[in-house]
This record gives C-alpha cells, sequence and structure tokens, in this order.
C-alpha cells in the first residue's frame, strides 16, 4: 500500500471512529480485503486497524518527520 492510500485509509478510519462515536449505529471502510462494517460493539477492531494504518505510515516515512523550520 502506497502512502497516499494509507493516508487516505487513515482519514476515512478517523472519520469513521467519529461518527460511531457520536452516534451512528454502523459504519464501513475500506480494507485491503473490500469493505467492511463495524459497530460500536467491535469500535476495537476498528481502533486496532487505525494503529495500524499509522504504523504503516510510520514504516513507509521511515519515523521520519518533516523539519520544522523557525523563522527569527
Amino acid at each position: 500500500m502506497d502512502l497516499a492510500t494509507i493516508e487516505t485509509r487513515i482519514a476515512e478510519v478517523e472519520d469513521a471512529i467519529h461518527k460511531l462515536m457520536t452516534g451512528a449505529r454502523e459504519v464501513q471502510v475500506q480494507h485491503a480485503d473490500g469493505m467492511v462494517r463495524y459497530s460500536e460493539a467491535n469500535l476495537d477492531g476498528l481502533q486496532r486497524y487505525h494503529a495500524w494504518l499509522l504504523q504503516q505510515k510510520e514504516a513507509l516515512t521511515n519515523g521520519r518527520r518533516r523539519p520544522i523550520y523557525i523563522s527569527q
């Protein structure tokens, strides 16, 4: 999975988590295997998928962060 795909999926998962936590009964999220449905009952699975995506992003960027430039 490339970085752009990972970032798109992270945004989708964060939106899905928000929806579940604010009253949605069910959400669908794109996985490598296709669309997967989540409900509040299996929110922990969605949060694990989110953590995994963040790890994949970290691995692709080699743990390096963009430099922060401070002007004086």
